[in-house]
């Protein structure tokens, strides 16, 4: 991973090597906090699990923005295939921020109507990452 983000030339090295050293630990930890926040919605409240979600995907989303805008043929493992980095993987994880940042406002519903919001962003989220990696970004029609 640390070689991919030096690759993507936005982040400074130290930095670089923190984030690689602790991104998955730190999506291990959001994938806790959400189950739990699912299973135990008294406990932990889906505004903190989902805002902890939607921060991090807000700064992927911002993070592969930068990466596409500054290097136009950067690849990356992301959602779990070495593919390159375009626009669309940007809309992926804007999606994924999406669907975390309305579960985060889960929690003001009942514990049910909870669950079901969560099963319907859960299927969303699902969606996007089957659909979306099936689309391929490229030049127009009829561009040279």
């Amino acid at each position: 991973m640390l070689s991919s983000l030096l690759k993507h030339g936005v982040l400074p090295y130290k930095v670089a090597r923190r984030l690689a050293r602790m991104f998955a630990s730190i999506e291990f930890l959001l994938a806790l906090l959400v189950g739990s926040s699912v299973a135990f919605p008294g406990i932990l409240p889906s505004y903190v699990a989902g805002g902890a979600a939607a921060v991090f995907f807000g700064s992927m989303t911002a993070y592969l923005a930068a990466v596409v805008v500054r290097r136009g043929e950067a690849t990356c493992n992301c959602f779990g295939t070495d593919q390159p980095l375009n626009w669309m993987t940007v809309v992926r994880a804007a999606l994924l921020m999406g669907a975390a940042v309305g579960y985060s406002f889960a929690g003001s519903a009942t514990v049910s109507a909870a669950r079901g919001q969560g099963f319907l962003i859960g299927i969303a989220v699902a969606a996007a990452l089957v659909f979306l990696p099936n689309v391929r970004s490229g030049p127009a029609r009829g561009v040279a």
